[in-house]
């Protein structure tokens, strides 16, 4: 079984890990198969599964940023932040389609957000969601995410959709509840679209059905991620790197030109690795240590060849 990316359309109602079996006994039970970032059972959208060794680069997938579009309704507040939860709060939502637009636009930038009780993260070694469903609520850590753009599509109060772009870690329907609460009179997450996860688009998906053979669907991970930015070396450092060897700044042939797209004191984060004849070589990760001239050091994290 050759290893590469589904780009599955997860469709509502169905769990993430579901649909991960699913596909696992249609590719065979012995092929091992991943994902790249789950969805909520009621949203659906863009759900990446990473088939035999493409499972190695899930950690590079997840931190890509993703788009939703999303809607909410004004006036209700739920222990879950969606239509599944149990009501805590209802008020009167006196607000124009203006004042809606205003605390969107408020949104945007990097920030704080606490996790949601009904979530995976952990608790003293404990799933949240385990503990919320036992009627507990603890202290939660806010976590650092980015809301990137957050566009109003339509307010037909109490009804409103918006689209967002964001990193990796955060939340939609806790999004919505925040928004409620800045509104003054709360709010809930109705429905939940993932059209985006990094360049892989929903229009571009495979619906899921049991009947579909998802082999023929399998994007092999050299053509994938040679889509992204990605460093070159010669043959020689590939070899290296085939055995284990950490590379140098001055062994990658386009180092210059990824500085220039990401500025040169700002080059942070992970990178496929691909030598001349574009193999496909490891995973690194690239990080400035010395913002004055620019020096970027790199940590072999995975050898894929």
């Amino acid at each position: 079984m050759k290893s590469g990316i589904i780009n599955i359309n997860k469709p509502s109602g169905l769990t993430s890990f579901g649909i991960v079996r699913g596909v696992r006994e249609n590719l065979g039970k012995k092929v091992k198969v991943g994902h790249a970032g789950t969805l909520d059972p009621g949203a659906r959208g863009v759900l990446l599964l990473l088939v035999e060794g493409a499972t190695k680069v899930s950690g590079f997938l997840m931190n890509q940023e993703k788009e939703y579009e999303a809607k909410m309704i004004l006036g209700m507040t739920t222990d879950t932040h969606d239509g599944d939860g149990r009501i805590l709060t209802r008020k009167e939502c006196n607000v124009s389609a203006g004042d809606v637009k205003e605390v969107l636009v408020s949104f945007t930038g990097p920030q704080e957000q606490v996790p949601p009780m009904l979530s995976a993260k952990k608790h003293k070694g404990e799933r949240l969601y385990r503990l919320f469903r036992r009627g507990e609520t603890v202290k939660r850590n806010p976590e650092n995410i980015e809301i990137k753009s957050l566009i109003l599509l339509s307010c037909n109060l109490p009804e409103v959709e918006f689209r967002v772009t964001c990193s990796k870690g955060t939340y939609v329907r806790t999004l919505c509840n925040d928004i409620g609460e800045r509104l003054g009179c709360g709010a809930y997450m109705s429905s939940l679209v993932r059209t985006r996860v990094g360049g892989f688009t929903l229009k571009d998906s495979t619906h899921y059905d049991e009947g579909v053979s998802y082999d023929k669907h399998i994007m092999p991970l050299n053509s994938v991620l040679s889509g992204f930015p990605h460093l070159l070396v010669n043959m020689e450092t590939a070899n290296g790197i085939r055995n284990g060897k950490q590379i140098g700044e001055s062994e990658v042939i386009n180092i210059d030109k990824i500085k220039k797209k990401y500025g040169r004191n700002r080059l942070s984060g992970m990178f496929p690795v691909f030598d001349q004849e574009k193999n496909f070589l490891a995973m690194v990760s690239a990080e400035n240590r010395n913002v004055v001239d620019g020096n970027v050091e790199l940590k072999l994290l995975r050898v894929m060849a």
